[in-house]
């Protein structure tokens, strides 16, 4: 995060703010910055205006999500020890993600063993388009005349 300020701001009182608005209401850095932007640098009024606002759910960025999967090789489900890889994240945002992540992981598993399992039958003696050539062989049974009114019909769309 870039941050230049126009004001000079204590540091001390501008990590508390920062530390108590992740923690207390679950902003991320960056929304405690832009909060205290909108009330000009004035750390109390916008300390004041916390509670005002529902901070946007944590995205993750591809870094962070890389730097999770990481951590999950070496500690396993050790949340504690994942999050002192991930420091701007809480424990439970971790656990949340990686309920997330482990749901999408088995959906993106379950299309890649199909994927495989069709890479296998080309390799075999089945045709992988059995299905197109069955309705393409429909299709041409049904007479010229359904062709010409399905090619139309479709050039039309």
């Amino acid at each position: 995060v870039i941050w230049k300020p126009y004001v000079k701001l204590p540091e001390l009182k501008l990590t508390k703010f920062i530390e108590f608005s992740r923690t207390k209401y679950g902003y991320r850095e960056e929304q405690s910055l832009g909060l205290l932007v909108c009330h000009r640098y004035n750390i109390d009024d916008a300390n004041n205006d916390l509670v005002n606002f529902v901070p946007y759910p944590d995205d993750w960025t591809p870094l962070e999500k890389q730097t999770f999967e990481i951590g999950f090789q070496e500690h396993g489900k050790d949340f504690h020890k994942i999050k002192m890889m991930l420091p701007d994240k809480s424990v439970n945002n971790i656990v949340k993600f990686y309920y997330i992540w482990k749901k999408t992981r088995s959906k993106y598993q379950t299309l890649k063993n199909k994927m495989k399992s069709r890479r296998s039958n080309v390799d075999s003696d089945e045709d992988p388009y059995d299905d197109l050539n069955e309705h393409k062989n429909k299709r041409i049974r049904m007479g010229s005349s359904s062709l010409i009114t399905s090619s139309f019909t479709q050039s039309q769309i």
